[in-house]
């Protein structure tokens, strides 16, 4: 992910945090824990109804980034803070920010040893040189300052990939890469965009579905006598997961779902048990 993609993280954590109960455990940990330095803003701060939590929370952040804390990278104080007040759709979304930081990077690393190989950093500063300022080139020592220079201009990143086809393209046209390495490189970024977007579209679905999951109560039509009480997890054959507590079969079972949100009756379905309980 890019520094945009940190950035919107943590706008979304700023402005989904509005408990008020919530937000004082945070500050209160990150005083304790040392986290935000003793003459800053946040640390003297002290939170209450009618106040504009996203700004606090933003300042919060801005504080912890200061003190190194917080960062692209670094997100585990975060993650921490979050854990605590159990806002786990949050944890969600850093744990995903996480995922697709930690699969740029590889994907990065890939590029940057077959580029490095090359030893052609001059000319792969001239393919990108209407990305990168002139007073800026001297600081360029190899192709991953390259890749970062292209990251801090906002030409590099996990939805700005369209600079490595033509780093690669251009290349192979200038003949400083064979076209082996050009097509071993070019099924990397495929396989990488084909990945995620297949992710994204899995989440879309899940979103669009039509039963809110936080208020579904489980009925079995019936049931086997191998029957036990524990907590499972199970999968719809559709691919949707739901964790409950229930009476559950060793083997398929059908049941009703009921929302209590709209009352919307749904029967039979079929799902089947992971192995998790």
């Amino acid at each position: 992910m890019s520094s945009i993609g940190y950035r919107g993280l943590l706008y979304e954590v700023s402005q989904e945090l509005n408990d008020l109960s919530k937000i004082n455990k945070i500050l209160y940990t990150t005083r304790s824990e040392g986290f935000i330095a003793d003459d800053s803003e946040s640390y003297n701060a002290q939170v209450n109804p009618g106040d504009n939590f996203a700004v606090f929370m933003t300042k919060l952040f801005s504080d912890l980034e200061k003190e190194d804390h917080l960062e692209i990278d670094n997100l585990e104080t975060l993650r921490g803070l979050l854990k605590g007040v159990k806002e786990w759709s949050l944890v969600d979304k850093v744990d995903k920010f996480e995922r697709q930081r930690k699969d740029f990077i590889t994907l990065l690393d890939k590029f940057i040893a077959k580029l490095d190989e090359l030893d052609k950093l001059a000319e792969l500063i001239s393919l990108c040189e209407d990305h990168i300022p002139e007073d800026v080139k001297s600081n360029i020592k190899d192709v991953r300052s390259l890749f970062r220079e292209l990251e801090k201009k906002n030409r590099l990143g996990f939805e700005r990939l369209a600079i490595l086809k033509k780093i690669l393209n251009e290349a192979r046209e200038q003949e400083l890469l064979d076209e082996t390495t050009e097509k071993e490189l070019l099924d990397e970024l495929t396989n990488f965009k084909k990945k995620w977007k297949e992710e994204e579209d899995a989440e879309r679905r899940r979103g669009n579905f039509p039963f809110n999951f936080r208020n579904i109560s489980v009925y079995p039509c019936f049931r086997y006598q191998t029957d036990v009480i524990c907590n499972r997890s199970f999968r719809q054959l559709s691919h949707f997961e739901i964790d409950l507590d229930c009476y559950v079969s060793t083997r398929f079972w059908q049941s009703r779902l009921h929302t209590s949100m709209n009352k919307h009756i749904a029967q039979p379905l079929c799902y089947q048990f992971t192995d998790r309980c």
